[in-house]
């Protein structure tokens, strides 16, 4: 039953037309005494689907030992009905030049979409469309391949290819230059494509069909005595006798549980992953070998405002015709993981990039790029820069040394500003990866208990002290920025304390 998408505003607006109220009166000449008053025992309604797969179980149910060659050449397949409906809709199809073989001028495009895409995955030079029937595309395909290669004649076709499709193909070909050759199928039914692959330069085309009449593959759900499903696979080969006509089918089944749960497994991996990538805020995006982009996350998509599947990598992200100075795609194709930074010629922005191989089970390697941008992060870090060399105060950042009982004993220089050379008299070259001790053995031991007690609790200290080593006064701001360090914030304030010692004691003048 065709599908008809009917929602209620357009049921009622039918029935106002129509001069009734509801559809129950539509059915009032009807005698009252032979209408139906309750629903009938059956099931509810299910989908086309689920109602296959129903009579497909119970099919698995019926003994017989009757064999049927019905679909040769029509293989499994599901279209719901609501397709046809939804694709034959107006809005998806110009309403002009209705009067050419096809729907529209809409449908053209349609079909020129098609071919495109098919022809991308594909790997093909060309595809075609708008055939009425597999027979038909056949024998469009042999001319076709005759218009390429001109000066050859004959066409190679296996005898494994649907005999009404061949037989169509003689009536095309019955006036025509073209020559047809056969080439049989091996004892399991299929085609030597290497074989092939050696002879067909001599042709103008070759035909194939997979899967062929001859053999067949396919999978359907059995139920074992407990109840429980088992997935299987059914593989079988038509047997001919001498005169090519079929005699019986020679196949075998084969449980595919662990397959199933396998390809499951998969499927929610990559489901999985799927759903990581664009739920991530960074920008990422996955290459082919010959450099072109596969998959964007709506973050990359966002960033440089297209979806450019396709596409070639260092074009999109670069804008530049040729691959990139500092592309390391020959590194990931090798299975290495790779961490760059670079500042972008198209927005000026700096990006921390993560380049991974992703590893297929056909063993082709994919390369992933996530892009983190970190331009923010590298302003902060040059304005800390410019403020640690350019600030008046000392600083220093060091890490406390402990004995075996864990009592601080002297402490490490990690770093110094050259405000601390200007105070200290040391320079950062002579002092940084040294001990205290090593530098001012004479230095007072309450330094190392003051510096150790901030590093060891984390507690902060602002404190002001005099050093016998340098013969100054310090005025000290010292925290903990991480474990077992201690980073101090200093400023020489000896001459303040002289004016200050001077201004409590003033001298008396005796005249």
């Amino acid at each position: 039953m065709k599908y008809s998408p009917n929602c209620q505003d357009s049921r009622e607006t039918m029935l106002k037309d129509i001069g009734v109220d509801n559809v129950d009166a539509l059915f009032e000449s009807i005698p009252e005494n032979i209408r139906l008053k309750e629903l009938l025992q059956i099931s509810p309604p299910v989908s086309e689907f689920k109602l296959k797969k129903q009579l497909q179980q119970l099919s698995n149910y019926v003994e017989t030992d009757a064999i049927s060659f019905l679909g040769a050449g029509a293989y499994r397949r599901y279209i719901p009905e609501a397709i046809s409906s939804i694709t034959s809709r107006s809005e998806f199809l110009t309403s002009y030049t209705p009067y050419q073989p096809e729907l529209s001028q809409g449908s053209l495009h349609m079909m020129f979409e098609f071919q495109t895409m098919l022809s991308y995955y594909t790997g093909m030079d060309v595809a075609n469309a708008s055939m009425y029937e597999g027979a038909t595309a056949v024998a469009e395909a042999v001319f076709m391949a005759k218009r390429i290669k001109k000066k050859l004649n004959r066409v190679l076709v296996s005898t494994g290819l649907h005999p009404e499709y061949l037989q169509v193909l003689r009536t095309y070909l019955k006036h025509s230059s073209l020559e047809i050759a056969l080439v049989p199928v091996d004892e399991k039914g299929q085609t030597d494509l290497d074989e092939l692959e050696k002879i067909q330069s001599i042709f103008s085309s070759v035909l194939e069909e997979t899967p062929n009449r001859m053999n067949a593959i396919f999978e359907t759900i059995f139920f074992h005595k407990n109840g429980k499903e088992v997935p299987c696979e059914i593989s079988g080969k038509l047997i001919l006798d001498d005169e090519g006509k079929p005699i019986y089918i020679q196949g075998n089944t084969r449980n595919i549980t662990e397959r199933k749960f396998a390809e499951d497994a998969l499927r929610e991996s990559e489901e999985n992953y799927r759903s990581m990538m664009e739920a991530m805020e960074d920008s990422a995006y996955i290459c082919s070998p010959d450099f072109r982009v596969d998959y964007m996350n709506p973050a990359m998509i966002k960033r440089i405002g297209y979806e450019a599947i396709g596409k070639l990598c260092h074009k999109v992200m670069y804008g530049i015709d040729e691959k990139c100075s500092w592309c390391v795609h020959e590194s990931v194709m090798k299975g290495e993981h790779v961490k760059t930074e670079i500042i972008n010629p198209l927005d000026s922005k700096t990006y921390n990039i993560s380049n991974s191989p992703i590893f297929h089970t056909d063993g082709s390697i994919s390369k992933l790029t996530i892009y983190r941008d970190i331009t923010a992060h590298r302003q902060v870090e040059e304005d800390y820069q410019m403020l640690f060399h350019k600030m008046l105060n000392g600083f220093a950042l060091c890490e406390i040394i402990c004995d075996t009982a864990g009592n601080p004993i002297d402490f490490r220089y990690l770093a110094t500003n050259p405000a601390f050379e200007n105070i200290t008299g040391l320079k950062s070259e002579d002092i940084v990866g040294k001990t205290l001790l090593e530098i001012a053995p004479d230095t007072e031991h309450y330094w190392i208990e003051i510096f150790g007690k901030v590093a060891l609790t984390g507690e902060p200290i602002f404190f002001e002290n005099y050093t016998n080593v340098l013969g100054k006064h310090l005025e000290l701001n010292t925290f903990r920025p991480g474990p077992n360090q201690f980073a101090t914030v200093f400023a020489d304030i000896t001459d303040k304390k002289k004016w200050k010692t001077s201004f409590n004691n003033p001298r008396r003048w005796n005249p």
